[in-house]
């Protein structure tokens, strides 16, 4: 038998194109667009909202996130629309 349980995951922004990612026991979202700006911000879900962390060092949407020996590594992307 499964036990399901609910939870509240909205995240702090609206946003699309966006990955989302488990890493040691947390969730992530990176990147995103959100309708007017690509975004470089990293999310981290605790316990009941998201945090925002340390952002990526460029702005990313449509991105592969992956992870390796504790990292969060962000391949390819549409860098950005916005220039």
């Amino acid at each position: 038998m499964v036990k399901l349980f609910e939870t509240n995951l909205f995240f702090n922004i609206w946003t699309c194109s966006k990955q989302l990612i488990f890493l040691a026991g947390q969730l992530y979202c990176v990147g995103g667009y959100n309708g007017g700006n690509t975004l470089a911000s990293v999310e981290r879900y605790d316990l009941d909202s998201w945090k925002e962390v340390a952002p990526m060092n460029e702005a990313r949407q449509s991105l592969a996130v992956v992870s390796l020996n504790g990292c969060l590594y962000a391949i390819g992307t549409v860098m950005s629309f916005d220039k």
